[in-house]
């Protein structure tokens, strides 16, 4: 038996780097996956290797910088799953890399909004389904 068996766990960024692999991780211990990504391609990528190797994850589009979209993921995961066990707040755009005095107002806002704000709205999104089982972890 895996670590995770049974557990429902939404990764955010899942479609490249840490949160892809996390995902993968998560899903080989077990875990059935919400695939949240920005990028199309890369969520069902993701997923798609996940399911090659024999674990189950769900691709789905998600910017996490629109708390409308956060509210959507969850419900689609609790939907598809009937449970939500973990949620991986991974997922953070910062925008293009440059000197800090040449970083626009709107490129910091979105980072903000994609990281601390996206965060928040995610575990508040989540927090009354684990509330209502009495278990989640938010990582």
């Amino acid at each position: 038996m895996g670590r995770l068996d049974g557990k429902v766990a939404i990764v955010t960024g899942a479609g490249q780097g840490l949160g892809r692999a996390i995902a993968t991780v998560f899903a080989r211990e077990g875990a059935s996956v919400c695939v949240a990504e920005l990028k199309a391609h890369r969520c069902e990528r993701t997923a798609q290797e996940i399911a090659t190797a024999g674990g189950t994850a769900f691709p789905l589009v998600c910017d996490v910088g629109d708390r409308a979209q956060i509210d959507q993921m969850v419900t689609d995961t609790f939907r598809h799953y009937g449970t939500v066990d973990i949620l991986v707040n991974n997922a953070h755009g910062f925008g293009p890399r440059t000197k800090l005095e040449n970083i626009p107002d709107a490129q910091f806002d979105m980072s903000w909004r994609t990281g601390t704000k996206a965060t928040w709205w995610a575990m508040n999104a989540v927090r009354p389904h684990m509330a209502a089982k009495g278990w989640g972890r938010i990582i």
